[in-house]
């Protein structure tokens, strides 16, 4: 099993705990989130057992790891993030992005390996490429481009 497939396997076994940030109303909320069995979605809820909000990963255009959307710039400003290395976004195709800050750098870099990983295998006719640019501050940004 490659690396890569470990962190699909980890980021479906178990939801993991993180704080989503909100864009209408500048508060934060503890959620799990996890990839579903069948690999279709994304989803998250407020408990392990109750993840009831989702959405398509088709729909995922990038990943990006560190404060790189305006939501977590704007709420890391505003001193409501202890840890932005933790820190991670998810944009979608319709304009919206998840907002996120998982407990660890190590959970954050899970998720967001796995995620990408994927994008890449399970919808390849949406991805013509896929780039990672190295940030100063040690940012990381995985683009996926239609």
């Amino acid at each position: 099993m490659s690396l890569a497939e470990q962190y699909l396997k980890a980021a479906q076994e178990s939801p993991f705990l993180v704080i989503k940030y909100n864009y209408n109303n500048s508060k934060s909320a503890a959620r799990y989130i996890c990839i579903s069995r069948d690999c279709t979605k994304l989803t998250w809820g407020t408990r392990e057992s109750k993840l009831k909000e989702f959405v398509f990963l088709k729909d995922v255009t990038r990943v990006v790891l560190g404060l790189r959307s305006q939501n977590l710039k704007r709420h890391n400003s505003i001193k409501q993030i202890a840890e932005p290395w933790n820190c991670f976004a998810v944009f979608l195709s319709f304009g919206r992005t998840l907002d996120l800050c998982a407990e660890s750098a190590l959970a954050a870099r899970t998720f967001v390996m796995a995620l990408q990983f994927l994008v890449k295998q399970r919808f390849p006719g949406i991805i013509q490429h896929v780039g990672f640019q190295l940030r100063a501050r040690c940012e990381m940004e995985v683009v996926f481009l239609k």
